[in-house]
């Protein structure tokens, strides 16, 4: 249910080449972050989360989870075109992934996941149709059954329900929650190339599947919330007027970042570059801005709940005794308030000026070297080999930076995936 309180981990969780994917059993075993909050205290999407119940079917079972898989779900329900891993057979049949960079859609290389039980599955959409009926019809299609009734059920109850001023939380494997007075079970992935999505609604035998081949998740927002409207919107809904929230602004705007980072490894960096910062837009609503996104409009309902009422999903403030504001929370994830040592304009101001001494340093001493030129030739000077050798290795720090800039500059973040760069 992403709550057990592990760390982040990204770097190293895939490969380019299929054959180097370890073992999901010695690859967790080696690479598993650890435990740094306390379990059902706060949401925190984990991979390696999932992948350790992934772990446990092979555990239990005997057999490898990919095996396991496809012989207890794949083959019963009929999904011919689904593997979890890369499959020759279905090669031809893959769809190729792309990014958009610089305006321009570019392919990238298939991402063999390590972590498959997390979301290394490949399907089409007609073998999804077969397994979102699975979960519609109680764990039955035809006269396959690949799960019991009462354990449908408990995948689509509400598990761990953040705060309850939300209305939406976690089951088992989905994400909960109330849209148009219709219950939903939702869960969307994205892999390097892909952006995918599945939504149901269980109580109107309902199921759609969405699935790009371009990692941007706008699409399947955008086809979700227009099939809601279009099909299922609610004739009672009424325009939301803000509540003024003046008096208590100061407790909510700042710098946040989403719960889900790295706290003990060089990953907590990225950090620096996804915060996100709420403020207000005179009119009595909260804009969530983050760096290359559009900001989010969250209309104030008081008491310290927020509503984005484009995708009609409620956000609340955790208040804490003294208070103080530690978290924004949404069914599924939360968002840490930054204390202002963290905060990334520090951080990056830190960095300015260290720069700017660095800079200074390549004025000035051309400059000393001209003044002392001009002075007496008794000034005593540092040997020859001393002022090479400064020189020298000043030099080759500036290329580094320069080389360091520029290399950075021009990569992609899923270049991480695959381990660090060697280029880095």
């Amino acid at each position: 249910n992403h709550t057990a309180g592990f760390d982040e981990r990204a770097i190293g969780m895939s490969r380019l080449d299929k054959a180097k994917v370890p073992a999901l059993g010695a690859y967790l075993a080696s690479r598993m972050p650890p435990q740094v909050m306390p379990p059902r205290a706060t949401a925190s999407y984990s991979n390696h989360g999932v992948a350790v119940s992934g772990y446990l079917v092979e555990w239990a079972s005997g057999e490898p989870y990919a095996a396991y898989v496809r012989d207890h779900i794949f083959t019963p329900l009929g999904m011919t075109h689904s593997r979890v891993e890369w499959d020759e057979s279905i090669a031809g049949d893959i769809a190729q992934g792309h990014k958009v960079s610089g305006g321009q859609v570019k392919p990238v290389p298939y991402d063999h996941f390590c972590l498959p039980p997390a979301g290394a599955m490949l399907s089409s959409g007609a073998d999804m149709a077969q397994f979102m009926l699975a979960h519609l019809q109680k764990g039955q299609v035809g006269d396959a059954r690949i799960l019991g009734e009462t354990h449908i059920n408990e995948m689509h109850r509400m598990q761990y329900e953040q705060d309850g001023r939300i209305g939406a939380g976690l089951g088992v494997g989905f994400f909960l929650g109330e849209l148009n007075g219709h219950r939903y079970s939702e869960h969307g992935g994205d892999l390097n190339g892909f952006a995918s999505r599945i939504w149901m609604l269980p109580d109107d035998d309902v199921g759609i599947f969405t699935s790009c081949n371009v990692d941007d998740d706008a699409l399947r927002g955008a086809i979700m919330g227009q099939f809601m409207e279009r099909y299922f919107s609610d004739p009672h809904k009424q325009d939301i007027t803000p509540v003024e929230v003046a008096n208590e602004s100061a407790k909510y705007i700042g710098a946040y970042r989403n719960n889900r980072y790295a706290r003990g490894s060089i990953e907590k960096l990225s950090t620096l570059m996804s915060e996100f910062y709420l403020s207000p837009d005179g009119k009595g609503n909260l804009l969530l801005s983050w760096p290359g996104g559009d900001p989010k409009k969250f209309t104030t309902m008081g008491n310290g709940v927020l509503l984005n009422v484009r995708e009609n999903e409620k956000a609340a403030f955790r208040i804490g005794d003294d208070g103080a504001v530690p978290h924004l929370l949404t069914g599924g994830a939360a968002f840490a308030r930054s204390t202002w040592y963290e905060e990334a304009w520090l951080h990056k101001a830190f960095t300015g000026v260290a720069l700017l001494l660095f800079a200074s340093a390549l004025v000035g001493w051309p400059i000393l070297l001209l003044t002392r030129l001009r002075k007496s030739s008794t000034t005593k000077r540092a040997p020859a080999y001393y002022r090479v050798t400064a020189w020298f290795f000043a030099g080759l720090g500036l290329l580094l930076l320069v080389v360091l800039g520029v290399t950075l500059t021009g990569m992609d973040q899923w270049e991480f995936t695959y381990g660090m760069p060697e280029r880095v």
